[in-house]
Protein backbone atom coordinates (compact mmCIF):
# COMPACT_ATOMS: atom_id res chain seq x y z
CA UNK A 1 0.00 0.00 0.00
CA UNK A 2 3.00 1.92 0.52
CA UNK A 3 3.42 4.40 -2.46
CA UNK A 4 7.52 4.45 -2.44
CA UNK A 5 7.97 7.16 -5.75
CA UNK A 6 5.46 9.71 -3.71
CA UNK A 7 7.94 8.91 -0.44
CA UNK A 8 10.90 10.05 -2.57
CA UNK A 9 9.59 12.91 -3.64
CA UNK A 10 9.33 13.98 -0.22
CA UNK A 11 13.03 13.66 0.04
CA UNK A 12 13.52 15.50 -2.76
CA UNK A 13 15.22 13.06 -4.61
CA UNK A 14 17.49 12.29 -2.16
CA UNK A 15 16.36 9.36 -1.51
CA UNK A 16 15.32 6.94 -4.49
CA UNK A 17 12.34 4.71 -4.41
CA UNK A 18 13.41 0.59 -4.15
CA UNK A 19 11.70 -2.66 -4.40
CA UNK A 20 15.17 -3.99 -3.11
CA UNK A 21 16.77 -4.37 0.81
CA UNK A 22 20.43 -4.06 -1.15
CA UNK A 23 21.35 -0.96 -3.06
CA UNK A 24 21.63 -2.20 -7.59
CA UNK A 25 24.96 -0.59 -7.48
CA UNK A 26 26.27 -3.15 -5.52
CA UNK A 27 28.35 -6.19 -7.37
CA UNK A 28 26.50 -9.29 -6.75
CA UNK A 29 23.20 -7.96 -5.46
CA UNK A 30 19.80 -9.49 -6.04
CA UNK A 31 18.55 -9.71 -9.96
CA UNK A 32 14.73 -8.94 -8.90
CA UNK A 33 13.09 -7.04 -5.80
CA UNK A 34 9.93 -7.38 -3.93
CA UNK A 35 7.20 -8.58 -6.12
CA UNK A 36 4.60 -8.41 -3.18
CA UNK A 37 5.44 -4.70 -2.03
CA UNK A 38 3.57 -3.31 -5.00
CA UNK A 39 0.92 -1.36 -3.87
CA UNK A 40 -2.68 -2.10 -4.54
CA UNK A 41 -5.00 -0.08 -2.98
CA UNK A 42 -8.11 -1.48 -4.62
CA UNK A 43 -7.61 -5.33 -3.82
CA UNK A 44 -6.40 -4.72 0.01
CA UNK A 45 -9.45 -2.44 0.51
CA UNK A 46 -11.50 -5.61 -0.37
CA UNK A 47 -9.42 -7.95 1.42
CA UNK A 48 -10.27 -6.01 4.61
CA UNK A 49 -13.58 -5.67 4.42
CA UNK A 50 -13.80 -9.16 4.80
CA UNK A 51 -12.01 -8.67 8.06
CA UNK A 52 -13.81 -7.77 11.67
CA UNK A 53 -12.04 -5.98 14.44
CA UNK A 54 -8.66 -4.43 12.66
CA UNK A 55 -6.47 -2.72 15.06
CA UNK A 56 -5.25 0.53 14.74
CA UNK A 57 -1.62 0.78 13.11
CA UNK A 58 0.68 3.17 14.57
CA UNK A 59 3.59 4.40 12.81
CA UNK A 60 6.40 5.06 14.44
CA UNK A 61 9.48 7.45 13.32
CA UNK A 62 12.12 9.48 15.32
CA UNK A 63 10.26 13.11 14.88
CA UNK A 64 11.51 15.13 12.48
CA UNK A 65 9.57 17.84 9.75
CA UNK A 66 10.52 15.37 7.16
CA UNK A 67 10.29 11.91 9.06
CA UNK A 68 6.92 13.60 9.89
CA UNK A 69 5.92 14.00 6.63
CA UNK A 70 6.80 10.54 5.76
CA UNK A 71 4.49 9.12 8.57
CA UNK A 72 1.95 11.02 7.75
CA UNK A 73 1.72 10.30 4.08
CA UNK A 74 2.39 6.35 4.64
CA UNK A 75 -0.33 6.65 7.30
CA UNK A 76 -3.07 8.40 4.34
CA UNK A 77 -1.57 5.26 1.93
CA UNK A 78 -2.72 2.77 4.74
CA UNK A 79 -5.89 4.47 5.27
CA UNK A 80 -7.22 4.78 1.66
CA UNK A 81 -6.01 1.09 1.50
CA UNK A 82 -9.17 0.41 4.34
CA UNK A 83 -6.81 0.46 7.61
CA UNK A 84 -6.61 3.00 10.82
CA UNK A 85 -3.34 4.20 10.59
CA UNK A 86 -2.03 7.27 13.03
CA UNK A 87 1.47 8.26 13.59
CA UNK A 88 3.34 8.08 16.64
CA UNK A 89 6.63 10.31 17.35
CA UNK A 90 9.32 9.50 19.16
CA UNK A 91 12.24 11.69 20.54
CA UNK A 92 15.27 11.16 18.15
CA UNK A 93 17.68 9.99 20.95
CA UNK A 94 15.49 7.52 22.32
CA UNK A 95 14.32 5.83 19.14
CA UNK A 96 16.67 3.31 18.83
CA UNK A 97 15.94 2.04 22.43
CA UNK A 98 12.56 2.34 21.55
CA UNK A 99 12.80 0.19 18.20
CA UNK A 100 15.10 -2.43 20.52
CA UNK A 101 12.47 -2.71 22.81
CA UNK A 102 10.11 -4.67 20.66
CA UNK A 103 7.11 -2.49 21.23
CA UNK A 104 7.53 -0.63 18.08
CA UNK A 105 4.61 -1.26 15.11
CA UNK A 106 5.32 -0.41 11.43
CA UNK A 107 8.56 1.63 12.33
CA UNK A 108 10.93 3.47 9.69
CA UNK A 109 14.43 1.45 10.04
CA UNK A 110 17.71 2.80 7.91
CA UNK A 111 21.44 1.56 8.58
CA UNK A 112 24.82 2.01 7.03
CA UNK A 113 26.25 -1.03 5.01
CA UNK A 114 29.68 -1.33 6.35
CA UNK A 115 30.94 -2.43 3.08
CA UNK A 116 29.89 -2.52 -0.67
CA UNK A 117 28.33 -5.92 -0.76
CA UNK A 118 24.79 -7.45 -0.05
CA UNK A 119 25.90 -9.39 2.98
CA UNK A 120 26.26 -5.87 4.78
CA UNK A 121 23.25 -4.58 3.30
CA UNK A 122 21.43 -7.87 4.80
CA UNK A 123 23.27 -8.28 7.91
CA UNK A 124 20.30 -6.28 10.04
CA UNK A 125 17.98 -9.06 9.30
CA UNK A 126 20.24 -12.48 9.96
CA UNK A 127 21.29 -11.60 13.59
CA UNK A 128 19.46 -13.23 16.37
CA UNK A 129 18.42 -10.13 18.07
CA UNK A 130 17.39 -8.23 14.93
CA UNK A 131 15.02 -5.19 15.51
CA UNK A 132 12.36 -6.94 13.71
CA UNK A 133 11.95 -9.78 15.97
CA UNK A 134 11.56 -12.12 13.43
CA UNK A 135 13.16 -15.44 12.74
CA UNK A 136 15.28 -16.08 9.81
CA UNK A 137 17.38 -18.52 11.24
CA UNK A 138 18.17 -20.94 8.04
CA UNK A 139 19.17 -18.30 6.44
CA UNK A 140 22.90 -17.27 7.29
CA UNK A 141 24.02 -20.33 6.12
CA UNK A 142 22.29 -19.47 2.93
CA UNK A 143 23.99 -15.58 2.68
CA UNK A 144 27.71 -17.39 3.78
CA UNK A 145 27.60 -19.28 0.66
CA UNK A 146 26.59 -16.50 -1.07
CA UNK A 147 29.71 -14.55 0.96
CA UNK A 148 31.93 -17.07 -0.02
CA UNK A 149 30.78 -16.97 -4.34
CA UNK A 150 33.09 -15.55 -6.78
CA UNK A 151 31.00 -16.17 -9.88
CA UNK A 152 28.43 -13.15 -10.37
CA UNK A 153 25.31 -14.63 -11.33
CA UNK A 154 25.36 -17.72 -9.02
CA UNK A 155 25.92 -15.41 -6.43
CA UNK A 156 23.19 -12.81 -7.94
CA UNK A 157 20.76 -15.94 -7.54
CA UNK A 158 21.14 -16.79 -3.98
CA UNK A 159 21.05 -13.18 -2.83
CA UNK A 160 18.03 -13.14 -4.29
CA UNK A 161 16.76 -16.34 -2.82
CA UNK A 162 17.95 -14.59 0.70
CA UNK A 163 16.12 -11.66 0.23
CA UNK A 164 12.80 -13.37 -1.24
CA UNK A 165 12.49 -15.50 1.79
CA UNK A 166 12.72 -12.39 3.91
CA UNK A 167 10.16 -11.18 1.99
CA UNK A 168 8.11 -13.91 2.23
CA UNK A 169 7.77 -13.32 5.80
CA UNK A 170 6.08 -10.16 5.35
CA UNK A 171 8.06 -8.50 7.96
CA UNK A 172 10.00 -5.78 6.11
CA UNK A 173 9.23 -3.25 2.84
CA UNK A 174 12.01 -1.57 1.18
CA UNK A 175 11.26 2.03 0.51
CA UNK A 176 14.36 4.71 -0.29
CA UNK A 177 17.88 4.05 -0.95
CA UNK A 178 20.04 7.01 -0.21
CA UNK A 179 22.46 8.55 -2.94
CA UNK A 180 25.70 10.48 -2.25
CA UNK A 181 25.76 13.97 -4.17
CA UNK A 182 29.05 15.43 -4.54
CA UNK A 183 30.07 18.37 -6.20
CA UNK A 184 33.38 18.60 -7.37
CA UNK A 185 35.87 21.25 -9.62
CA UNK A 186 37.40 20.04 -12.64
CA UNK A 187 40.82 20.91 -11.01
CA UNK A 188 40.33 18.00 -8.55
CA UNK A 189 41.98 15.15 -9.70
CA UNK A 190 41.79 11.57 -8.66
CA UNK A 191 38.52 11.62 -6.39
CA UNK A 192 37.41 8.21 -7.13
CA UNK A 193 34.01 7.06 -5.35
CA UNK A 194 33.28 3.63 -4.11
CA UNK A 195 30.11 2.25 -3.59
CA UNK A 196 29.40 3.86 -0.33
CA UNK A 197 30.50 6.63 -1.66
CA UNK A 198 33.58 6.82 0.16
CA UNK A 199 37.54 7.92 -1.64
CA UNK A 200 40.59 7.70 -0.62
CA UNK A 201 42.02 11.56 0.50
CA UNK A 202 45.32 9.98 -0.06
CA UNK A 203 44.96 9.85 -4.10
CA UNK A 204 43.38 13.28 -4.31
CA UNK A 205 45.07 16.56 -5.05
CA UNK A 206 44.54 19.99 -7.48
CA UNK A 207 46.14 19.88 -10.39
CA UNK A 208 47.95 23.61 -10.79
Amino acid sequence: LVDRAALADIYDQRGLATDSLVSQATWGSPTVGCDVCEPDTKDARELLAQVDGLPTIHIDFDDSEIQRSVAKAIANDLSEGGLDAVIRPHDASKYADFVGSGQAELFRFGWIAQYPGAGAMLEPFLTDDNAFGADFSGLSTKAAKAQSMSELDARRELWTQVQDDMFSKYVVIPVLEFSTRLAVSDRVRGMRLDALGTFDPSEVYVAH
